[in-house]
């Protein structure tokens, strides 16, 4: 289709005086208005039409006529293939992912799709036909973009070029935590992630609430008051700290770190001690309960009761 066809003279044996009157059985090979049904003489030139998507056939029969005689008829076929066109999407991925083979698609079976890329960086071939081989699509820091052009081929006639692009975006890589120790009512620095992206945000998660820390947050990890009220049992407690980054729509691998808080240490110094004057009489107790009152005293000395 679009292309402009040669003028279609026909010959006898004596063309000069011949009459050729001819028919067409389909005018739709040519723009609305510019091949009628049926004439007389040369079939001028005129650009083929086709937008249906397959092959269209035009039957002509052509009679040539001289001094009232009619001759033997003659018929031929205009073919004329369609216009082709490429189906495309947009393909946008996080840095790392394997782009599964893509297959290119039309209208009109039996085309060929030769294509082109022009950024080779993203991990995929420069070139090809038909489909975008598999690939491990990757990038650094930056967003890179892909502009695959198209151009379908049918019978060799060039259909019209589509195009797609192909987004890989960053990954960000988060700096490991290292872990903290606080003492009970230990107010915590704050924590400040980083990673090798600027505009990567944090979002974290906390399985231990009983620390005084939340169980989730978005950000930096803020300034706490570290909590362990387990005092008596004196047991630390540990929380298990994740933070995943995120950046152009892309999670990086998480970072995980403890925060451990110790309990405030207990002294056990024991009863206080009772003493007695035992050269003092007036208490006016017997030997036997200044005896049991003494080794009371002792017992409560050495923390037995």
């Amino acid at each position: 289709a679009n292309t402009n066809t040669p003028v279609i003279d026909f010959l006898g044996d004596y063309d000069d005086s011949t009459t050729f009157n001819w028919t067409n059985s389909n005018v739709s090979v040519a723009s609305a208005g510019v091949l009628t049904a049926a004439g007389s003489g040369d079939i001028l030139s005129f650009v083929t039409n086709n937008t249906s998507g397959v092959d269209q056939i035009d039957t002509v029969i052509v009679t040539p006529e001289l001094n009232g005689c009619t001759g033997l008829a003659d018929t031929f076929l205009i073919t004329v293939y369609p216009v082709t066109q490429v189906v495309t999407s947009n393909i946008s991925v996080c840095s790392g992912t394997t782009i599964p083979t893509y297959v290119f698609f039309g209208t009109t079976p039996g085309v060929d799709y030769i294509w082109s890329s022009d950024n080779l960086s993203i991990g995929m071939n420069a070139s090809g036909t038909d489909s975008i081989p598999s690939f491990n699509a990757v990038t650094s820091t930056t967003i890179e973009t892909a502009t695959i052009t198209i151009i379908p081929v049918y019978n060799g006639c060039q259909g019209i070029q589509g195009s797609m692009e192909i987004e890989v975006r960053p990954v960000p890589v988060i700096n490991p935590n290292t872990d903290l120790v606080f003492c009970h009512n230990e107010f915590s620095d704050s924590v400040i992630f980083n990673s090798n992206l600027a505009t990567t945000t944090y979002s974290w998660t906390n399985n231990n609430i009983s620390i005084g820390l939340t169980n989730q947050g978005n950000g930096n990890l803020d300034s706490f008051d570290a909590i362990n009220n387990f005092i008596l049992t004196q047991q630390d407690q540990q929380a298990t700290i994740v933070v995943v980054p995120t950046a152009f729509n892309c999670n990086g691998i998480s970072d995980t770190f403890n925060i451990t808080v110790h309990p405030l240490p207990i002294v056990y110094a024991g009863a206080e001690p009772v003493f007695i004057d035992v050269d003092n009489d007036t208490m006016g107790l017997s030997p036997h309960a200044l005896s049991e009152f003494l080794e009371k005293n002792v017992e409560l000395q050495n923390g037995i009761a």
